[in-house]
């Protein structure tokens, strides 16, 4: 499976604000960029910063899930037919 997002690692402020983080290779200043903002009305803080924090594990989730899907994929390969 290919995933076109945004590379992580991805980490929240604490608060409103998703951004991922890119370590250049060249030695330069890591800098970074915004991935999302969970600032809606009427959704309190707490579960605001609640949804910062579980959009910022996204990539996280995505490759063990991609791990646990394919060690069922080999498991389901060596059962025996019938």
């Amino acid at each position: 499976m290919t995933s076109s997002h945004t590379p992580s690692p991805w980490e929240t402020d604490g608060g409103i604000h998703v951004q991922a983080i890119y370590n250049p290779t060249d030695g330069g200043k890591p800098f970074f960029h915004a991935v999302a903002r969970t600032d809606q009305p009427y959704v309190p803080p707490v579960q605001q910063s609640a949804n910062s924090r579980l959009i910022a594990a996204a990539p996280e989730m995505l490759e063990a899930l991609e791990e646990t899907n394919n060690w069922i994929r080999h498991w389901l390969e060596d059962l025996p037919a019938g």
